[in-house]
């Protein structure tokens, strides 16, 4: 029978007595488990036998000398069976002995409720991120079709503008073209009019003219003859865009082009009451080397602003 029973050594306490207990519940964190028992044969106590086994947790039986209690710490949660069988001073055993059912229940974080609670909070994250990754998801394919929106438009735009410069090309094209073609044409319409000016010039130079005459009309020839010049100059357009333009370099008397000059836009001027005269610095020489028909272009050029400027007075 059992005399005693000690829990976290004190102990045990209850209504029911330690000698009629029949099972034992024990805490998860009741650790430490002490036991006393004693056989009922008082024929010669001191040679009584006695052994123990927690079937359970002990493999064997474990027989004791002249002790009568046994001691157990950090049993783990389970069903356990406590048996002492004991031996008289005829060394006869006792099969029947004690037999005490002990269960030791386990922590709460390791009760089957605890484990549901687990599996409940192991499917609320899981779920959790199940929705992060489906959320991820989502904004990783609205990214990925508002960028293909984005390259959508950027191609389209793309493929506007590369067509407006095909356009473009395709205008500039036509433009020089047609600029071509008008050069063309005018390459073989104006020289015909202008030789003809010039060659009736001639042939009014050979008539009986006084002085003033042949004087105006030396000028329209030459004037002529620089403007169908400069008709060439201009017509000649793979020169000027090339930039291939060449200037002659001959010698010329610079009193007869400025006068010459002067006498072609004077007559103009008079009407507008402005008097076109020239004067030259003795410190410029007479003779000079260039290209006097460009040189003629430009004078002309600034006395025509000249006249405009002043007839706005």
């Amino acid at each position: 029978m059992l005399t005693a029973v000690d829990l976290l050594n004190q102990p045990l306490r209850g209504d029911t007595a330690v000698s009629v207990l029949d099972q034992l519940t024990l805490k998860h964190d009741e650790n430490v488990l002490s036991l006393e028992f004693a056989a009922l044969d008082f024929t010669d106590p001191r040679r009584n036998q006695y052994a123990y086994r927690l079937e359970g947790f002990d493999t064997e039986w474990i027989a004791l000398d002249d002790a009568r209690g046994a001691r157990y710490t950090n049993l783990g949660a389970g069903e356990y069976v406590f048996k002492v069988k004991a031996a008289s001073s005829d060394s006869v055993w006792n099969e029947n002995g004690l037999s005490l059912p002990i269960t030791v229940l386990p922590a709460p974080w390791r009760t089957w409720w605890a484990y549901l609670i687990y599996a409940a909070l192991a499917c609320l994250l899981a779920v959790a991120l199940y929705r992060r990754q489906n959320q991820r998801l989502r904004l990783q394919q609205a990214y990925a079709q508002r960028l293909a929106t984005e390259v959508d438009e950027r191609t389209a735009e793309l493929q506007q503008r590369t067509a407006e410069l095909q356009q473009t090309n395709v205008d500039l094209a036509e433009a020089s073209a047609a600029k071509s073609n008008f050069l063309a044409r005018m390459s073989h319409d104006i020289p015909t009019p202008m030789n003809g000016v010039m060659g009736m010039t001639e042939l009014l130079s050979g008539t009986d003219l006084d002085s003033r005459q042949r004087h105006y009309t030396q000028i329209i020839a030459r004037s002529a003859d620089a403007l169908l010049h400069i008709i060439n100059d201009i017509l000649d357009l793979s020169k000027i865009e090339a930039g291939k333009l060449e200037l002659t370099a001959e010698v010329f008397e610079l009193e007869d082009l400025i006068d010459e000059c002067v006498g072609l836009l004077a007559p103009q001027a008079g009407k507008k009451g402005v008097d076109l005269v020239a004067a030259i610095s003795p410190a410029v020489p007479p003779h000079l080397l260039g290209d006097s028909l460009r040189l003629r272009q430009v004078l002309v050029n600034l006395l025509q602003q000249c006249r405009q400027v002043y007839s706005r007075r």
